[in-house]
């Protein structure tokens, strides 16, 4: 299946959605028949304005449809709850969305009140190892935990600088790329940071906090990573979900989760056995990226390569043997048959 088809798999045409900041490429598009209010910060005019200004954006302005729902994703709730009953919803999707959100788990919250019980959030998340957030650092449940509990609407200058300190491009070439494909070499990954800059921007951005938005990434993760935030909440009763499936695909990863009517008892032991495996496998996607993991693995592929080489030298020359084996002259098949039984001893040994 293509991207757009593996994000709707959960949903159809005929059941009500939103789509977060479609902006020119959405995925739900009322045009193809999809029953889907588009939300976006900008109204439908600002919106292909600021698409006509911009020369990267080849799309057709009516690719940019009508947008329903005027406002930040964070304030998904009273949004909709100013046109439309809360819980009336079967899905909420999004693609490169919710890694610009400031408060994640407010996010997650509103649209479990947003949808209906058993409506599906599906989204579309960088994975920062292939992208311009290959060198930051994993976002850990305490940012979560933060953000949450000091309600916040905006990046924090600390996440700002983040970015922009350790933002980086794939350089080939020539040419530089914001994502690229995990079987390209990270060899080519170049930070591009102008450190002394960044910092006296730091200073102005701390000093001017609450005024304006800049927007960046404020979570940065891997599937393992972000399912292991998304587990800890659940587990900590701060949201009303399941988690259907979250998978890698090509630079990002599909997440897919589900509304519970009630919360599920949860077990201490059963979630830190989990938890503990998945801290494992964030640990090892991390690895995959690495300059040793990649040595690594084009050692063991020559020697797998060597080893089907004479694995296909022994079953040749075993039938060369079978074949003059088989032939009239007992004097040459005598020894010959010795070699074979010897061989097949070897190899059982």
């Amino acid at each position: 299946m293509d991207r757009a088809t593996l994000l709707r798999q959960y949903i159809t045409k005929q059941q009500a959605g939103i789509e977060i900041g479609p902006w020119f490429n959405p995925i739900a598009p009322k045009r193809d028949g999809f029953n889907c209010l588009s939300m976006d910060v900008f109204d439908t005019r600002t919106l292909r304005e600021r698409a006509a200004a911009d020369p990267h954006i080849t799309a057709p302005l009516t690719d940019i449809e009508d947008v329903d729902l005027v406002g930040s994703s964070t304030e998904l709730e009273q949004v909709v709850r100013d046109k439309y009953p809360l819980g009336s919803f079967d899905y909420v999707i999004s693609s490169h969305n919710f890694e610009h959100l400031p408060n994640p788990v407010r996010f997650l919250q509103a649209c479990s009140r947003v949808l209906k019980s058993g409506g599906v959030i599906s989204m579309a998340i960088p994975d920062h190892r292939m992208c311009f957030d290959h060198f930051r650092p994993l976002t850990t449940l305490t940012d979560w935990l933060l953000a949450y509990l000091d309600k916040r609407e905006r990046p924090t200058p600390a996440q700002i600088f983040h970015q922009f300190a350790y933002i980086a491009d794939y350089v080939e070439g020539g040419e530089r790329r914001a994502s690229f494909p995990s079987a390209w070499s990270p060899d080519n990954v170049v930070g591009q940071a102008k450190l002394k800059q960044t910092y006296a921007d730091f200073l102005t951005w701390t000093e001017s906090l609450g005024e304006g938005y800049l927007d960046v990434h404020c979570s940065v993760m891997t599937p393992s990573s972000f399912e292991m935030l998304v587990a800890d909440c659940i587990h900590l009763d701060l949201l009303p979900l399941d988690i259907i499936e979250i998978t890698a695909f090509e630079h990002e990863f599909h997440a897919h989760l589900r509304v519970v009517a009630e919360p599920v008892a949860h077990d201490e032991e059963a979630h830190r056995r989990r938890r503990d495996t998945l801290l494992r496998r964030s640990r090892d996607e991390e690895a995959v990226m690495s300059d040793r993991f990649r040595a690594l693995r084009a050692e063991r592929d020559t020697l797998l390569d060597t080893v089907e080489r004479l694995a296909a030298a022994v079953h040749a020359l075993e039938a060369d043997v079978g074949a003059l084996r088989d032939s009239r002259s007992w004097r040459l098949t005598t020894p010959l048959r010795w070699l074979s039984s010897t061989m097949r001893r070897t190899r059982a040994g």
